[in-house]
């Protein structure tokens, strides 16, 4: 008995020292991702992103009535169709919250080829714009 509780234990802060690293890393994408998400995506009046699955980005706080939502990630809540309201990752646990740490990973993977074809589409207009000139 006293093994099993001794790798419950360990288990229980290894899992604390894990969510913590995540919660950081979340945090330091957070900071870097909020002054450029207006110009990666085009506002539409949500100022959120969807990432993967349930989960989206949101780069700017919003409020509505008795509602608000914060920066940074969230899971979205099913009852809304729109990128709102739903919970903040950092208040997720389990299972969910390590898939949604997945699904960001994996974006943010996919994140810096859109920044570049981003950017190679906007030097092809300007170089478009110089010819006329």
């Amino acid at each position: 008995m006293n093994d099993l509780k001794a790798r419950v234990e360990a288990m229980v802060n290894g899992e604390s020292k894990r969510r913590e690293v995540a919660l950081k890393f979340l945090k330091e994408l957070e900071e870097i991702l909020l002054p450029v998400a207006p110009i990666l995506w085009k506002p539409d009046g949500c100022d959120a992103v969807h990432v993967s699955g349930d989960v989206y980005f949101c780069w700017s706080e919003y409020s509505y009535g008795n509602h608000y939502e914060s920066t940074g990630f969230h899971v979205t809540d099913t009852r809304y169709e729109i990128l709102r309201w739903g919970t903040e990752l950092a208040d997720i646990e389990g299972t969910e919250f390590w898939e949604a740490m997945r699904s960001i990973l994996r974006w943010v993977e996919r994140l810096g080829t859109m920044m570049d074809d981003e950017d190679a589409a906007r030097n092809d207009l300007l170089s478009l714009i110089a010819r006329q000139e």
